[in-house]
């Protein structure tokens, strides 16, 4: 098998690998791209695999408009193909076919992959994750014969498969190992107001436990929690987070953090080696903040690779908007944008009794830093705005007027950032 040469090569076909190699082809020239991927097609759309894919009758992804563009585009591609290792001295990438690819500049879109339990019983045929399109398919009928199903995990998948299913009629438990529901990223107020909603659906939950094994002979029979309790079910789907793919390639465990250690125009401490989307541990400056963060969503993967190919091509540095993620579960949608994590404060507009509401996320000194919609959708994009400017408040003030709508508050806010 001959070697290959590029000027650029990107390894994960993705949202983030298909944006960046679109990028990289319009700023420089086809010949120069070559993008590999370990699926047999380019990015498709992945949000709907735990909805409306469980729903519909659907032949194929719907792939993504950069995915349709590179195709249109001829663009140089090499898909099925996994890459294994990275050798940054002799600048090559070794594929599980023993082939190398050699690279001036490499980017590293590799994704994640979803956690495992790693319990007796895992490998039953009616045990699902779900990361593409195969699963999704696989699971479908599944759900349409099945009468009891154990979601493992109270995360944003394991509840938005959750709310599929009982669409479908099956009867539904969710366990979780935290005390709430999207405690890792949520507020109690939603934590509370998608309880309720889930408890008038008829889904029942199990807070601060997991799975002790998984029983059956071929197909799921029952499932035992961490305190010996038993419950019968015919499919477990498990939706407990990702691990970076990083850790498949050998070569890059200098590069290792969480991921893929990165500065904020996506670079590693090797300058020819470059990473984004949601195998990309970013340094970040934001609100006189500084961190490392890892995402896992989908838009902000897409903006890392466009972003971080721009880098690559001109060295303009990289300036991304905040990361903005979105869940639909049952008839509800939920987005959230920013930082949430370096809030103390926070202030709640509309009503929590009828579950239309937005949350601002505030520092200690009134700055700004993330915002959450529940079914106000059209408040996200003045939050978006407003986060784009800083913008400041006097917390007090704001705790006195949460009778306002969020246009009326915004203009409240301060033209400056106090220290």
């Amino acid at each position: 098998m001959d070697d290959i040469n590029a000027r650029f090569v990107v390894v994960g076909a993705g949202p983030a690998g298909c944006s960046a190699a679109k990028v990289l082809i319009e700023m420089n020239h086809a010949d120069d791209v070559l993008l590999i991927g370990r699926e047999e097609t380019l990015a498709y759309e992945r949000p709907p695999l735990s909805k409306t894919s469980l729903l519909e009758e659907q032949q194929a992804p719907q792939f993504l408009s950069e995915a349709l563009w590179l195709e249109e585009h001829h663009a140089k591609t090499l898909l099925g193909t996994a890459v294994t290792a990275v050798n940054a001295d002799e600048q090559y990438v070794l594929t599980a076919q023993n082939q190398k690819i050699y690279y001036e500049k490499l980017l590293l879109t590799v994704g994640a992959d979803p956690r495992k339990l790693n319990i007796a019983g895992e490998n039953l045929d009616s045990v699902f994750t779900i990361r593409d399109f195969a699963d999704a398919q696989k699971l479908k009928p599944l759900l349409r014969m099945g009468k009891k199903l154990i979601v493992v995990g109270n995360g944003f998948i394991g509840l938005e498969v959750a709310a599929t299913a009982k669409q479908l009629g099956l009867d539904v438990t969710v366990i979780g190992l935290t005390e709430r529901v999207m405690s890792r990223t949520m507020p109690l107020e939603v934590s509370q107001v998608f309880e309720s909603k889930f408890a008038e659906h008829g889904v029942k939950f199990v807070f601060n436990s997991s799975l002790q094994a998984i029983q059956g002979t071929e197909h799921v029979e029952s499932v035992v929690l961490q305190n010996g309790e038993v419950l019968d079910a015919d499919i477990v789907v498990i939706g407990i987070g990702a691990y970076p793919n990083s850790e498949r390639i050998s070569g890059i465990g200098h590069l290792l953090s969480n991921g893929i250690a990165v500065n904020q125009n996506g670079q590693t401490l090797d300058p020819n080696i470059f990473a984004a989307g949601d195998v990309a541990n970013r340094a970040t400056d934001f609100a006189n903040e500084q961190f490392n963060l890892r995402l896992e969503a989908w838009e902000p993967a897409r903006e890392q690779g466009r972003a971080v190919a721009e880098f690559m091509s001109n060295q303009t540095n990289v300036d991304l908007t905040a990361p903005w993620m979105w869940s639909d579960q049952f008839d509800w949608n939920l987005q959230a944008i920013g930082y949430g994590h370096l809030a103390s404060k926070q202030i709640l507009l509309g009503s929590q009794a009828d579950a239309k509401f937005t949350i601002l996320q505030l520092k200690d000194n009134g700055q700004l830093v993330g915002a959450i919609t529940v079914n106000n959708g059209k408040d996200m994009t003045l939050c978006r705005r407003a986060l784009k400017n800083n913008l400041c408040f006097d917390y007090v003030e704001l705790k006195q007027n949460t009778h306002m709508n969020l246009k009326q508050i915004l203009t409240l806010a301060k033209t400056e950032v106090a220290q």
